[in-house]
């Protein structure tokens, strides 16, 4: 009865383990020991457990070693790296379905957070705080563990409700040839 949460637990323990021998060598005399130990991590960023590694990859971007940090900020720029399978924007993000779980608070908290980076003085076309809101929300979905596989799934539904909006209005759809 315990020996499977037993096991599943050391086996996380195990690779939560390694993935922090990875990071050490990330900082190794050699090159091609550095190499391999980028190499691996970033294999493993795309694990269902990938999160798990983002995690400890933020963790050492805060590394007093220069290459450490340098090194796991490229590796979480891969991880965070995600976009439509056929769109040339991020969707904006109030194109989240309409039943997806609090919603609106969802839309009104990223949009927020993006009108925070942006300049927002003046109109700019096709709303870019809307698009740069959907990539925080996106990030965020992956930081919690959300498989890429369901973000990506989101995302592309999102472009769906996108292009029959901007159709409905004569506009024309941002897709990739």
């Amino acid at each position: 009865m315990f020996e499977l949460p037993l096991l599943a637990g050391s086996v996380l323990l195990s690779t939560q383990i390694e993935s922090w021998f990875w990071i050490s060598h990330l900082n190794h005399t050699e090159f091609r020991t550095r190499q391999k130990a980028h190499e691996i991590l970033a294999e493993r960023m795309f694990a269902p457990d990938g999160y798990l590694l983002a995690q400890q990859l933020e963790y050492a971007v805060n590394s007093s070693q220069p290459e450490v940090a340098r090194r796991a900020r490229l590796l979480l720029a891969q991880f965070y790296w995600l976009e439509p399978s056929s769109y040339l924007a991020m969707p904006w993000i109030d194109m989240l379905p309409e039943d997806w779980p609090e919603r609106k608070a969802v839309i009104e908290n990223y949009l927020y957070r993006a009108r925070q980076m942006l300049d927002a003085s003046y109109y700019r076309a096709d709303w870019p705080d809307y698009r740069l809101a959907t990539t925080l929300y996106a990030s965020d979905l992956l930081r919690q563990g959300m498989p890429r596989s369901v973000v990506q799934q989101l995302l592309d539904a999102m472009v769906e409700r996108e292009i029959a909006y901007r159709q409905s209005r004569g506009l024309q759809p941002l897709v990739k040839e």
